[in-house]
């Protein structure tokens, strides 16, 4: 069966909150998490601005053996002790999305755990990031404001925790970016640019 992002059907129970796919194109939105294990799935992600993506894609040994698994997770802010509650962590949207999931220090580990359950080793997946625009300046050098720099500094600190390097990235400026992903790669368009191949 193919499932597409947009008439995922609601949970029915089971405590998993994530979602192996079959298909062509998934459109991930903000606090939402995907996993695949088909190679011929592709993410998307339209109009990201200062919130981030993390995406973990098989390597060229994991494709050789058969194994296509990958997985992406699309944040807004990079903190969420201040923010989150119990009463909205517990609003899920569908088994994909999470309120947790918009923040940097909750999704990266969720998206950890969900391939290593589905037999994923980490170091053997190519980590890619991207986000991380300041659409506003501040004066001031205030970096409080500047949520996609530390969107990015938090996502780069906890795949460091894991020993996680990354091989591909695109991120800061001012500019809206979409970026598409597929087992072989990744691409990447700033708004009134051309494509860019990561991978």
């Amino acid at each position: 069966m193919t499932l597409a992002v947009n008439n995922i059907p609601p949970p029915s129970g089971d405590s998993s909150s994530t979602k192996a796919f079959e298909g062509e194109s998934l459109v991930v939105t903000p606090g939402q998490m995907v996993v695949a294990s088909t190679p011929n799935v592709c993410f998307k992600v339209e109009r990201l601005t200062s919130g981030v993506v993390v995406v973990a894609l098989p390597s060229a040994a994991m494709l050789s053996d058969g194994k296509a698994l990958s997985g992406m997770v699309h944040c807004s802010l990079p903190d969420s002790t201040s923010v989150l509650t119990a009463e909205n962590a517990s609003r899920v949207v569908d088994e994909t999305h999470r309120p947790e999931w918009l923040y940097v220090d909750c999704a990266i580990p969720a998206l950890l755990e969900a391939l290593e359950s589905q037999g994923g080793v980490l170091v053997d997946f190519r980590w890619i990031v991207a986000g991380g625009a300041q659409p506003f300046t501040f004066g001031g050098g205030n970096n409080t404001l500047n949520i996609g720099s530390r969107n990015i500094q938090a996502v780069q600190a906890l795949l460091a925790q894991h020993g996680l390097p990354v091989v591909g990235e695109s991120v800061g400026s001012n500019k809206a970016r979409t970026l598409y992903t597929q087992p072989a790669g990744v691409t990447v368009q700033l708004l009134g640019g051309e494509s860019v191949i990561l991978l």
